[in-house]
């Protein structure tokens, strides 16, 4: 059985975090060093990152790969950062 999180849910974590540090796709395709089109593309769970990729989406986030992948996954689990929210909350990257 893999481990690694969907790419539903992956993308899923990467906008929540995105918006919750208030960056723009623009923002993270800069910092990432990716182009706009497969920041978008990775958002919408279009395509499958690399390993690479998403090294690089964790660290323009200031995150943790740890902290991306557990976020990702428990969303594929349907388990809410924040018991009682309907969409996942990241309060540890606060």
């Amino acid at each position: 059985m893999n481990n690694y999180p969907s790419r539903d849910s992956l993308a899923k974590a990467v906008t929540i975090i995105r918006t919750y540090k208030g960056l723009s796709r623009g923002d993270l395709a800069e910092t990432s060093g990716l182009s706009y089109p497969y920041i978008c593309e990775i958002e919408k769970a279009g395509k499958e990152p690399s390993f690479r990729t998403v090294v690089l989406i964790a660290s323009a986030l200031n995150v943790t790969l740890s902290s991306l992948m557990r976020i990702a996954e428990d969303i594929e689990a349907n388990k809410p950062l924040i018991a009682g929210l309907d969409e996942p909350v990241v309060p540890v990257l606060a």
